[in-house]
């Protein structure tokens, strides 16, 4: 299986306190249990569904800091989200290769590793 075979899909509340997260791998479908780090992934989501008129490779990218002020958070809160979605994929056995949030190495940008998004209102 590889990557391109995961795909992304999230319910979220209307006052976006809510956000439900299902990870399809090929033909199985996972439904996270709720964790707060889910609104950080939904926000990246957002940002790559937002830039789907641009290459594959320029889409999506946010700076730590423009995410810092979004999800108004501190940078070490941002790190422990990151870490938790990692170790919560990893649970999952993801394919090898496939990262959650990808990380553009000397621009401090993230983006959401799926490239099969879906967000739909609960």
């Amino acid at each position: 299986m590889s990557a391109v075979d995961l795909s992304l899909h999230f319910g979220v509340s209307r006052d976006e306190e809510h956000v439900e997260v299902t990870v399809r791998l090929g033909s199985d479908a996972h439904k996270l249990p709720p964790r707060a780090h889910h609104y950080l992934l939904l926000t990246l989501a957002r940002a790559r569904l937002g830039d789907r008129d641009e290459p594959d490779a320029e889409q999506g990218w946010l700076t730590m800091t423009d995410l810092v002020k979004m999800l108004r958070q501190s940078t070490n809160q941002l790190y422990v989200s990151l870490h938790r979605i990692r170790k919560e994929f990893e649970a999952l056995r993801v394919p090898q290769g496939f990262e959650p949030v990808e990380r553009r190495p000397g621009r401090h940008q993230l983006r959401v590793g799926a490239r099969t998004l879906s967000v739909e209102t609960l």
